[in-house]
């Protein structure tokens, strides 16, 4: 079996690849917005600033994404949205150099978020 572009083939047959998932509209974000990522691709996190180690990889991911685009790298910029007001280790920060990094809009109003996720909590079943 083969993959290509959305594609299966199969003995010959062609099917096409089934799609999970919605796509979310796009939205004006409130705050002020940033002229430096106007007009390019974003290749955007949204993490808290203590930045776990899946956290670290993700960052490291989108700069090689980056990196891979060659001459159009440009085109495309890195953004980093915090989820609290913490400060992103000193240590970390070379190696994301370049990425913008901003304080995440309030992320309730969109769909498929929980109004209060700090109040979840997993109860054993008894």
């Amino acid at each position: 079996m083969l993959r290509h572009a959305g594609l299966r083939l199969q003995a010959g047959r062609r099917r096409a690849a089934a799609n999970y998932g919605e796509l979310i509209p796009p939205r004006p974000l409130s705050g002020r917005p940033s002229t430096a990522l106007r007009g390019k691709w974003l290749l955007i996190a949204v993490d808290g600033a203590a930045c776990d180690a899946w956290c670290e990889k993700k960052l490291y991911y989108l700069r090689q994404l980056r990196r891979a685009q060659g001459k159009d790298m440009d085109r495309v910029e890195r953004l980093w949205l915090l989820t609290d007001d913490g400060k992103p280790r000193a240590e970390l920060l070379p190696a994301i150099e370049g990425t913008v990094i901003e304080r995440a809009p309030k992320m309730d109003a969109f769909p498929g978020n929980p109004p209060i996720i700090s109040t979840w909590s997993i109860r054993s079943a008894t």
